[in-house]
Parts: C-alpha cells; structure tokens; sequence
C-alpha cells in the first residue's frame, strides 16, 4: 500500500506536462497546415488572374497591354494590389498557333 502511494505521487502532475509537450506540437502543425492553405490559395487566385487577362488579351481587338491591365486589376481586388507588381506579357507560338502568355 505504501508502495503504491508513493508510485502514484510520483506521477502527480504529469498529465498536465504532457497535454502542454502534445499541445504545443499540434498547434505547431496546425499552424503550418493553415499557412500551406494560404500558400495554396493564393497561387491558384494568381494563376486563375493571369489566364483570364490572357483570354482578355486574346480576343479581337484586344493587346497585351488591356490583357496585363485586366490582370493586374483581377489580382488587385481578389487579393492585394502588392501582389501585381510585376504583370508581364507576350505572345507565343504553340503549333503554329499564336497565344498570349501572361507572367505574374
């Protein structure tokens, strides 16, 4: 009986060490599954910015300059006007088939 009181002080407190060691490495994780998200969420918002100034781009009657304009104003109010800093545009030729390439 003495034995076991003594064991059982022993451990006294421990739980509350390990939920703060376990704690602190989930909202670790947590944290970094979030900022991936973001990451994620931000390169998909500029790609799908950039492919609808290119499309502008490519209509008729239309020049790079309304294509990378159109791009820039997409990403302004999706994300951060910070973001289009740099909107750069030109055309290429796939297959003999002139397209307009966008870069953010």
């Amino acid at each position: 009986m003495i034995g076991r009181a003594l064991r059982l002080r022993g451990e006294r407190g421990s739980a509350v060490v390990e939920f703060t060691l376990v704690s602190v490495v989930l909202v670790a994780v947590f944290l970094a599954v979030v900022q991936f998200g973001f990451v994620i969420h931000v390169r998909n918002t500029l790609v799908a910015c950039a492919a609808e100034g290119a499309r502008h781009a490519a209509n008729a009657d239309r020049g790079l300059a309304e294509g990378e304009a159109r791009t820039t104003a997409l990403i302004g109010s999706a994300l951060s006007p910070s973001l289009a800093g740099e909107v750069r545009s030109q055309t290429v030729s796939v297959n003999g088939v002139q397209m307009v390439e966008i870069t953010v």
